[in-house]
């Protein structure tokens, strides 16, 4: 049986069993145009009236009774709500892995810290350059008897970008530049924001010869 939407023209072959004796409503695929459509074949039987959606003359696709909706429609809904929600998950892992590594990330690539700090979010770039020492001063003092050299001095950060501050090399030198001994220690923050500076001290054996203090990072 042939079928034409009213509204625009398109024809669809159905089965007129699909109809009922009283006929049901039926909506065009093409414009969405619904109307009540009486079978040309008297049925035995009676079907409740139910919106359904005709499929194109071309297709060929009889509608059988009680069905909805094509279940080609439904698989392109489905699919394209699986889309969304799969493209959802995806840009919420990366953007959390983004934010939860960041600083593994500034370690990796320097430059990263900028777009970080943009967004409120501190990081610390390793690269120590930018950090300068200051007031590096070394002073006597006796413990157990014993001549000590208190050494201690601050850090300070001279760029625009938070850093992360590394161990710290210190040694004594004689006058012609000879360590006589070092020491490897830390700085209190191990972490400087952008301007802010933070302090280090600790305690040497004294040393006979020793004129000067030498200090450096640890990569």
């Amino acid at each position: 049986m042939i079928v034409r939407c009213s509204n625009c023209n398109t024809r669809y072959l159905i089965d007129p069993r699909a109809l009922g004796s009283e006929g049901r409503t039926v909506r065009c695929v093409k414009c969405s145009n619904t109307w009540h459509q009486y079978s040309s074949v008297d049925m035995p039987y009676k079907l409740e009236p139910q919106i359904d959606v005709l499929s194109p003359e071309r297709e060929s696709t009889p509608i059988p009774p009680g069905s909805n909706l094509p279940a080609i429609i439904d698989r392109k809904k489905k699919s394209s709500l699986f889309s969304w929600f799969f493209v959802t998950i995806v840009i919420l892992t990366i953007s959390g892995s983004v934010l939860l590594a960041r600083q593994p990330i500034a370690d990796k690539w320097p430059s990263a810290t900028g777009l970080y700090s943009a967004i409120g979010l501190n990081v610390y770039a390793s690269n120590p350059s930018g950090l300068e020492f200051r007031n590096l001063i070394k002073t006597n003092f006796f413990q157990d008897g014993q001549l000590l050299f208190l050494i201690k001095g601050e850090i300070w950060n001279t760029t625009g970008q938070n850093r992360r501050v590394p161990k710290i090399s210190l040694g004594l030198v004689d006058g012609q530049s000879y360590e006589l001994q070092g020491k490897i220690i830390s700085a209190k923050l191990i972490k400087l924001k952008a301007g802010l500076s933070t302090t280090f001290e600790t305690q040497l054996p004294a040393s006979r010869g020793a004129v000067s203090i030498v200090a450096g990072f640890v990569e």
